[in-house]
């Protein structure tokens, strides 16, 4: 394994350690061809099969794919002196595959798929350390729209928490890595 990879993937725990050896040659393979897809990026169709089985494994989730990233990336913002934490929130259009479990409409009501709000970590000079945070949710059907009575829900229940949420985030960091400046930025969606 290459020593970046090694490096990225020091705390992945995934209870099986061929789990991390796989997670490891999928990073080589899509990492460096992050625009492929799984059949393009592996080289045959036993490799396409084992990243599926490994994406299938209920030992594989989210949280413990995106950890050792996050704890590589925290280790490379220590090195720096300033790091700027900007999020923000993008649409994942699925509108086609009504299947697909946990959808919910998008800006536009005839569009369906979920929403991500990212925190990247980049330098001054704009070069990316990685992601700390990521949040993915689909809205509910018939959500609450009435301006009167969304403006008396507590704020932990609305949509625009995740600013909040992001702030805390980079809150966080900047106690992990105190000799690191941490600047928390987001765009006039988040000024709540």
């Amino acid at each position: 394994m290459q020593s970046w990879i090694e490096d990225e993937l020091a705390t992945a725990e995934f209870g099986d350690r061929r789990l991390k050896k796989r997670a490891g040659l999928l990073l080589d393979r899509m990492g460096g061809h992050p625009q492929l897809s799984i059949p393009a990026a592996c080289r045959g169709w036993a490799e396409t099969a084992a990243a599926y089985r490994f994406f299938a494994n209920e030992k594989v989730t989210a949280e413990r794919v995106l950890k050792p990233h996050q704890d590589a990336t925290v280790r490379r913002m220590a090195e720096q002196e300033v790091v700027l934490v900007p999020q923000d929130t993008s649409e994942l259009d699925d509108t086609g595959h009504d299947e697909t479990k946990g959808l919910g409409p998008l800006n536009w009501e005839e569009r369906i798929g979920l929403f991500k709000h990212t925190a990247l970590v980049v330098t001054p000079g704009r070069l990316s350390l990685g992601v700390v945070d990521v949040k993915i949710w689909g809205r509910r059907e018939g959500r609450e729209t009435d301006r009167a009575k969304v403006k008396k829900m507590p704020i932990e229940e609305k949509e625009s928490f995740r600013w909040i949420a992001g702030y805390r985030r980079a809150c966080d960091l900047a106690q992990q890595v105190p000799n690191t400046k941490i600047v928390s930025l987001s765009d006039r969606e988040g000024d709540i």
